[in-house]
């Protein structure tokens, strides 16, 4: 699979944020892992390391969608 340097950073940067909640032992949750990219995103200084923890962001949230989806659906199912 070929992943260009952007998606990578975004990659590096969503580990770097899962582990600054496991080193400051706050839960680690979806919610949790947005609200860290938050702040590093407030803290980011370059316009390249902006753009992928947003798009860290998007992926946290596009996860989420997909895991209520599974949620409904298992619910769905388990009523037949």
């Amino acid at each position: 699979m070929y992943r260009s340097d952007e998606e990578k950073l975004t990659d590096v940067v969503i580990g770097e944020a899962v582990l600054t909640l496991l080193k400051s032992d706050s839960p680690v949750s979806s919610t949790a892992l947005i609200a860290q990219l938050e702040v590093m995103a407030a803290a980011a200084e370059d316009a390249k390391m902006v753009r992928a923890i947003k798009s860290a962001v998007t992926e946290v949230r596009k996860g989420m969608a997909a895991a209520s989806k599974r949620s409904k659906l298992d619910f769905l199912i388990g009523k037949i």
